[in-house]
Parts: C-alpha cells; structure tokens; sequence
C-alpha cells in the first residue's frame, strides 16, 4: 500500500495473494511514473466487494507501464486507474482473469502522453473485459494524446450467471465524471481486437464493443457470439 510520494515506484518479480479485506498493489496519486512487470496477483475478497488485483488511485496518474502480469481471483477488478485522469499509459502482456466486475479499467485517459493497452489476454472477468472510462484522446493512431486499444483477446467461455446488468468486451464511454473528467468520450481507436462470448442470459444487452462519444475509431476487430 504506497500511500504517498510515488513517483519513480518500480515493482518488479513479485506474488501478491490473498489479502483479505484489500488490494493486491495500491499506490494513491497523483503520481508520476510507475513500472510495475511480472506481478503475480490474485485472491483479494473484500466484504464490499471492492478489492481488485492492481489499482492506482486519485488524481493524475502519469507514464504508468504494467507488463506482463497474471491478475485473476481477485473478487472486484483486475487492473485499475481509478478516479481522476491519466496520461503515458502503457498495459501490455498481461493476463487478467476470473475478477469479478472488469478486467482493466482505466478512468480519464488523455494527453500529452501516449497511451496503449495492447496484447493483453482478459477471459472470464465480469461486466466488462477492457473498459475505457471518460477518454479524452486525440483520435489519432500515434503521437500525444493517442488512446490505442489494440490486440487485445477478450473472452467469455462460461455463463456470466446472475448478472443483470448489460455486459462488454470492449468499452470506451462515460462513467462516474467527475472533476477534470470530460463530459463527453472523446477519441479511441480500437483496432485489431477479438472479443468473444458476451452473451447475456438476463434481458440485458451482451456487447462485443460499445464505443460512446465522439472521434472514435473502431476497426479491423472481430466480434463474435455476443
């Protein structure tokens, strides 16, 4: 639990489990540079049902690289930014499963820095498999202020049970605003993806990819029994 004064926090080659009551990595903001490369993360109830496996709190959140890490059983979320903005974001290689809201949530993307979330593998997790929260991106595919989401697998292979909320692989929309949030998603491109298995047995809707907002580019993914 890194409470505060995070910047240049690097945490590399390590198991984090079954942390009753918390988080598996919790580092507060606002924040500037955090490497975090092959955690092994899993196992964190929470009687509020709030615990997730990596999450970053609270304010500006900048140049943030998580790599190659296995986050899964952890009983809200995966991978998380949660709350305020972020800038320089790069998740890739990692393999997020079994969490029981989302797999990676990112909340306030935007500029100057270039933000990626590329060649991750999310099976199984909740509501959501790659949810993109008030983006604020430049629309473009490279440069400052890109929001790329790109490569990724997103699955579901077993039924989502009780669920009675609508469902998605891939999400980029508005959620929860709040100060320095946009009121309108603006500009991701999600390219390349496959997303598969968001079916929802309820009277709700199961979503391969949701894009809300504006300037958004989707293209090149395949969707299938959604």
């Amino acid at each position: 639990y890194a409470a505060l004064s995070n910047n240049g926090l690097t945490v590399l080659n390590v198991t984090l489990k079954d942390n009753l009551g918390g988080s598996g990595f919790y580092a507060n903001g606002p924040v500037n540079g955090v490497t975090l490369d092959n955690l092994d993360i899993s196992g964190h109830p929470n009687t509020s049902g709030a615990a997730r496996g990596i999450v970053i709190w609270n304010g500006l959140k900048e140049n943030i690289s998580i790599t190659n890490c296995d986050v899964y059983n952890n009983n809200c979320c995966g991978i998380e930014l949660q709350d305020g903005t972020a800038s320089g974001v790069t998740l890739m290689n990692n393999n997020v499963h079994d969490n029981g809201d989302n797999g990676i949530g990112i909340v306030g993307m935007q500029g100057p820095g270039e933000n990626l979330v590329k060649l991750n593998t999310l099976t199984n997790n909740g509501r959501f498999g790659i949810e993109v929260k008030n983006p604020n991106g430049s629309g473009a595919t490279s440069g400052p202020g890109r929001i790329v989401v790109e490569n990724n697998t997103v699955s579901r292979t077993l039924p989502i049970g009780a669920e009675l909320r609508d469902l998605a692989g891939i999400a980029a929309f508005r959620r929860g605003v709040l100060v320095g949030n946009v009121d309108v998603p603006t500009g991701v491109v999600i390219r390349n993806n496959i997303v598969s298995g968001y079916t929802q047995p309820s009277t709700s809707d199961g979503f391969g990819i949701v894009a809300e907002g504006m300037n958004h580019a989707v293209t090149g993914n395949t969707v299938t029994g959604c």
